[in-house]
């Protein structure tokens, strides 16, 4: 999979995940980041695996976030392997991550691309409210954005299903948010994707393709741009709204099946 910020394209190695979620006060819930971790299905202990940009769904209950392996505490060669462990009280909600990984056997050299921030999905026995969201391998207090609070697109074509939304934290000038819908399964090169600047200092990055007019959005001039290549061609809205924030609508499919640009001009036109 690949993305482009900035102009620089950055590759990375989509690898599988194996997880497992753990409601604490049921059997096999350990607590605690000490040196008494016990291995899983015989793979040993490797490390806390650090967390961010967790996402509420409108019952309050369901929440996403993303497991970061790349950054887990000890060195770990190796496909994420990883648990997740639960603690609520009245004030608090404590979620754990924790890696496994057989060790590399001696002389043998770590290689690879990295891997993608691992998705995990959370049920909480009751809303989220005003508790305060925390990492339990660093005890540190995560921020949790609400997916109520951001736009979406209301006409979403037949068959697209939509993915949990994700955010980015603060990184240079960019802070945003992304709502994927794709047709088919988790690897379909067809999907729509909705780009949304948080309220921080945000601007579009990089040519998006070739300039194709201007089509207006919700009061707004939204700018056009489209690729059309041998493998993949899309078509991308862009716009900002009355209040500042910036948005980015793009279409993707195959040369032979995707979006046309006037089903775009509506998918746009439908965000709210």
């Amino acid at each position: 999979m690949a993305w482009f910020r900035g102009g620089v394209a950055r590759r990375w190695l989509a690898i599988a995940s194996v997880s497992a979620i753990c409601v604490s006060g049921l059997s096999g819930c350990a607590a605690g980041r000490g040196g008494d971790e016990q291995p899983a299905d015989g793979v040993p202990f490797a490390g806390m695996v650090p967390w961010n940009s967790a996402v509420i769904e409108p019952d309050g209950r369901t929440l996403h976030l993303l497991a970061d392996w790349d950054h887990i505490d000890h060195f770990v060669c190796g496909l994420p392997n990883e648990r997740v462990t639960l603690q609520q009280s009245a004030a608090r909600v404590v979620i754990t991550v924790r890696g496994y990984a057989k060790p590399l056997p001696a002389g043998v050299a770590c290689g690879g691309a990295g891997s993608l921030p691992q998705p995990k999905t959370v049920l909480l026995a009751r809303p989220l409210a005003h508790r305060a969201l925390i990492d339990g391998g660093s005890m540190q207090k995560r921020e949790v954005l609400a997916d109520s609070s951001l736009p979406t697109i209301t006409a979403v074509p037949a068959g697209y299903t939509a993915q949990p939304m994700t955010w980015s934290a603060e990184s240079g000038d960019e802070r945003t948010a992304t709502r994927v819908w794709k047709l088919g399964d988790a690897e379909s090169d067809r999907f729509l994707r909705l780009t949304i600047g948080l309220p921080t200092y945000y601007t579009f990055i990089g040519p998006a393709g070739a300039a194709k007019g201007t089509v207006s959005v919700h009061g707004s001039i939204a700018h056009i741009f489209t690729t059309d290549g041998e493998d993949q061609a899309t078509t991308t809205i862009r716009w900002t709204t009355a209040t500042g924030r910036q948005i980015s609508l793009e279409t993707s499919g195959t040369s032979r099946a995707h979006l046309s640009r006037a089903q775009a001009e509506v998918i746009a036109r439908s965000v709210h």
